[in-house]
């Protein structure tokens, strides 16, 4: 006929339990997934000493064209606050005896702190 009170009470509370450890599961799923989005939000709010460079440096701000990566050259990305463009500007040409004369671009990038990224190829 039916099962008696203790048997359905058992099967009762097995059910809630697997319920519950489903519930724990989707939450720890949930938390992970909401800070995994929080870094990237943060990323990419941030400025560009923060921001994956990767990211940013896409058409159209910069061309393919703009790096060399050979056996002989190599370009090198540098942040400069605005006001020490002019001193970045006279002065980067003789930071190493590898850095290339004129070798100096700007990639026009907005950035919330006055930062600026500029090419200097080696």
């Amino acid at each position: 006929m039916g099962k008696s009170l203790a048997e359905l009470a058992a099967l009762v509370q097995e059910k809630l339990n697997t319920l519950d450890d489903e519930i724990k599961t989707r939450t720890a799923k949930f938390i992970e997934s909401r800070n995994e989005l929080n870094t990237i939000l943060k990323r990419a709010q941030g400025n560009l000493l923060t921001k994956d460079l990767q990211d940013v440096l896409v058409d159209p701000v910069a061309k393919e064209s703009d790096f060399f990566n050979t056996k002989s050259f190599q370009t090198l990305i540098i942040i400069v606050p605005k006001r020490d463009i002019k001193k970045f500007l006279s002065t980067y040409e003789t930071l190493d005896e590898l850095v290339v004369p004129r070798s100096a671009l700007q990639f026009e990038i907005e950035d919330k702190d006055d930062l600026t990224a500029w090419r200097v190829v080696v």
